[in-house]
């Protein structure tokens, strides 16, 4: 199985790999780690670097966002983002609240994209006194590619979305305080 954030403790013997992805989003705000099926990953980014960022040490004070795209990675964003808008909110809210809070996000990063998502960040980051970046771990990134249409929607209007997506996360990540890490399958590309 994949370890998780909260495996760290157990999580051992990938330091060097570790050490190579920290020295790469130390530098490039999107990186990629790519391998084949079972390779690990997903634990390598969960359980290593997650953790890993959220020392309160450096300069960067980070807070984390996970997600995997699905069939629409604009709701799958909104989702994982929802929660760190309205930390102290969301707990009282209703699931069909929480519900529609993500919809109405993810329509919004839909129709405005990399207009939108910086505000977002901001938010998000005024949420956590002292946090000054967003790191996006988008997990299984090859789903942009391999799922199908949701129900109603064309393959055209999908193909469509899925560049809208993807070009949202390129121009942001020229917000000094968004990066962005993937992980992808060796196989799918």
């Amino acid at each position: 199985g994949v370890f998780r954030e909260e495996d760290a403790g157990f999580y051992f013997g990938r330091e060097p790999d570790l050490e190579r992805l920290i020295a790469v989003v130390d530098r490039h705000p999107l990186a990629a780690i790519v391998g084949t099926s079972g390779s690990g990953k997903s634990s390598l980014a969960r359980a290593g670097l997650v953790p890993y960022l959220r020392r309160p040490t450096g300069e960067r004070i980070w807070q984390v966002a996970q997600m995997t795209p699905g069939n629409d990675p604009f709701l799958a964003l909104a989702r994982a983002l929802v929660p760190l808008c309205e930390p102290e909110r969301i707990l009282t809210w209703s699931q069909g609240h929480v519900a529609n809070e993500c919809d109405r996000l993810a329509q919004r990063l839909e129709q405005e994209g990399s207009g939108y998502l910086p505000q977002v960040l901001r938010q998000i980051l005024a949420q956590e006194p002292g946090t000054t970046h967003l790191m996006l771990l988008v997990d299984q990134w090859e789903e942009v590619y391999t799922k199908l249409p949701t129900d109603g929607e064309t393959a055209g209007t999908h193909a469509m979305r899925v560049r809208l997506f993807i070009q949202m996360l390129l121009e942001s990540v020229r917000d000094a305080a968004l990066q962005v890490v993937l992980t992808l399958r060796a196989d799918t590309w």
